[in-house]
């Protein structure tokens, strides 16, 4: 049924892009738009049609040519990069990216075609330079990236991450627009490095690789074979493995050499299914250099509202991580379990370890960073696709640790005092939460989520603050929200020879040829996360079966989603309980089986006195027992 409403979908979508005007595939954003991939930058192997309320230029059609941003932002349309540089208005596609400097925009990428007019081809490297006054579109054949290697042919540009200082990087693109020269030579005499994969695989000569290993410009060398990209328990490589899953795309939150593999990214061409569900990914996620999945595809799209997930990842970029300025204020964890932004997805979702993603309910608070000169600040939210300034977030009066009746003896201060209230303008002083501070580890302000306008919607949050040098802000970050409790629609037992043979509705009687039963049940919530049964009778020991989550891949989560069970609106088989799992000789007497589900959500409490924080994963909700009597 699933893949029904798929393919449905998707020929909706097919139907809707063929109706739509020639002249609207292609389309500009124009360079200020580059900014909105500061934080990272991305394209898809797969044109599609976002549902987005508001499409960002007007035309809700996405090519896998557009350079994309968080929060559903088109950064570049491939018209963007072509035209104004290279004088192509076809869509090329984008195969590799790398965004340089996304203020002053300069950006090296790869297209997926080769150029109409023969100026380039899909393997080369091409760069945009629009620092300065002018435009500056340049061309790095795809054979002078593998001249070191001696491949002699254009095979292709995958994935493409230029490594070292940034000024130098710079430098060599000023020195390749005035005089292209040796590309090893120009790269190594200011030690930098472009590292890069190809589409083709290459054995002869004294380097080989695969398409999926990472090949360096400037030496010629492997820098990292595949096997040592994905986590060590994934087949990779066909040197250890016989599996070659390709470098579709590659990044790095830094380009010093000797670090880059230690914080970067990539994807694959083809994707990892995993019988444990331990180490699966598609060919859309990004994934972790030795580890697993940092975002997932849907993830990266979901922003946009496409019909479709699961759209591929083809180019990949990342900010470089840079030393903090003196004066700024942040947002550095949220909700009951003090969770840190850098945990917490593109839609707003935390990453806590577990095969799947959290949304957060109840009460968020905040905790960051102040620096000694910010004088005011303030946390706001604004639904996702509001482009306003946002709602403070103020939780009322607080008690907190008054400063003034500090107890040298036992360290702490004695008395309380009602938190200061913000101003006119809903701005907290700074200096007082930091006096504040020596009493009690106060986050900023906290969120009462049921009150907001969509208790389970998704919003933007940021802080705002004030210093000599004005008002600024921090960048917003995506939360969502999850205030709704798990349900336990219905719930059953089906006995094995199809008892009961006595007793009535409320109370069956069952006998030995009855066990084990099937525990059947319909159970729901948006996030969805695990089960456990639990029988017990006769004064006896309760026995609590497995704890079943929906991703285990066992046959006790055969019939179960991210969502609950699945099909919807029906009874599914959950797990065999039988009253010979609490002892060998059950007595002849009443038992129960009680079912409790949770969710995943990031559950928050704060209390107003001294705002203590507490916080938990995972509501419950648990049904009446089901009763029946046992004769042996």
């Amino acid at each position: 049924m699933r893949k029904q409403m798929r393919l449905a979908i998707l020929f909706v979508a097919l139907a809707v892009t063929l109706l739509l005007p020639a002249g609207l595939a292609s389309g500009q954003v124009g360079p200020d738009a580059l900014q909105q991939c500061a934080e990272f930058a991305f394209s898809t192997e797969e044109d599609f049609y976002s549902y987005a309320p508001e499409p960002i230029d007007g035309n809700p059609l996405i090519s896998d040519g557009d350079l994309l941003g968080p929060g559903g932002a088109v950064c570049a349309r491939n018209y963007d990069l072509l035209h104004d540089t290279f004088d192509v208005d076809q869509d090329m596609g984008l195969d590799a990216a790398d965004v340089i400097d996304a203020y002053d925009y300069v950006v090296a990428f790869s297209t997926e075609l080769d150029s109409p007019h023969g100026n380039f081809t899909a393997g080369d490297l091409l760069i945009i330079d629009k620092r300065g006054t002018g435009t500056v579109g340049l061309v790095i054949p795809n054979t002078m990236l593998t001249a070191k290697i001696g491949v002699g042919y254009d095979i292709g540009l995958d994935a493409v991450h230029f490594v070292g200082v940034k000024d130098e990087v710079l430098n060599f693109i000023d020195a390749w627009a005035a005089d292209p020269g040796v590309l090893s030579d120009m790269l190594s005499q200011r030690g930098i490095d472009i590292w890069f994969s190809t589409e083709g695989t290459w054995w002869p000569g004294r380097t080989a690789f695969l398409d999926g290993d990472l090949l360096s410009a400037a030496t010629g060398n492997v820098v990292a074979e595949q096997r040592q990209l994905p986590h060590p328990n994934v087949p990779a490589g066909i040197r250890d493995d016989a599996v070659d899953f390709g470098l579709d795309a590659f990044a790095a939150y830094t380009r010093a050499d000797q670090a880059v593999l230690e914080e970067s990214f990539f994807s694959t061409e083809v994707l990892y299914d995993d019988r444990e569900r331990l180490h699966s990914f598609t060919d859309g996620d990004v994934l972790e250099v030795g580890n697993g999945i940092f975002k997932t595809n849907k993830d990266l799209v979901v922003p946009f509202e496409p019909r479709a997930f699961e759209l591929g990842l083809d180019a990949l970029s990342l900010p470089t991580l840079q030393e903090p300025p003196d004066c700024y204020a942040a947002v550095t964890a949220l909700g009951g379990t003090q969770t840190p932004f850098a945990d917490v997805n593109a839609v707003g979702m935390a990453d806590m370890g577990y095969p799947t993603r959290h949304p957060f309910g109840n009460d968020v608070p905040f905790w960051g960073y102040l620096a000694d000169c910010v004088d005011e600040f303030r946390v706001v939210y604004r639904a996702v696709g509001d482009t306003g300034d946002g709602t403070p977030i103020v939780p009322g009066t607080w008690m907190v640790g008054d400063p003034s009746t500090w107890n040298p003896a036992t360290h702490q201060c004695q008395g309380t005092m009602s938190r200061p209230s913000p101003g006119t303008d809903q701005y907290y002083d700074a200096h007082e939460y930091r006096y504040l501070l020596k009493c009690d580890p106060l986050p900023f302000t906290n969120w009462h989520t049921p009150n907001a306008p969509d208790p389970n919607g998704t919003y933007e949050v940021r802080i705002d603050w004030k210093s000599t040098a004005g008002t600024s802000h921090g960048p917003w970050h995506t939360v969502q929200l999850d205030n709704e409790d798990p349900e336990i629609v219905q719930l059953a037992v089906e006995p094995q020879a199809g008892g009961p043979i006595s007793g009535t509705a409320q109370c069956p009687i069952y006998s030995p040829e009855d066990m084990p039963m099937m525990l059947r049940g319909e159970f729901k919530d948006e996030h969805f996360w695990q089960y456990r049964a639990t029988i017990d009778g006769d004064l006896l020991p309760a026995h609590a079966y497995t704890l079943t989550r929906y991703y285990d891949g066992t046959p006790a989560a055969a019939n179960l989603d991210d969502t609950g069970t699945y099909p919807d609106g029906t009874l599914v088989d959950l797990h065999d309980v039988s009253v010979y799992d609490l002892t060998a000789m059950p007595p002849d007497c009443c038992y129960s089986v009680q079912v409790r589900i949770w969710d995943r959500t990031i559950w928050g409490s704060f209390a107003g006195y001294r705002a203590v924080i507490s916080g938990y994963i995972g509501r419950w909700d648990y049904e009446d027992d089901i009763y029946f009597a046992f004769v042996p």
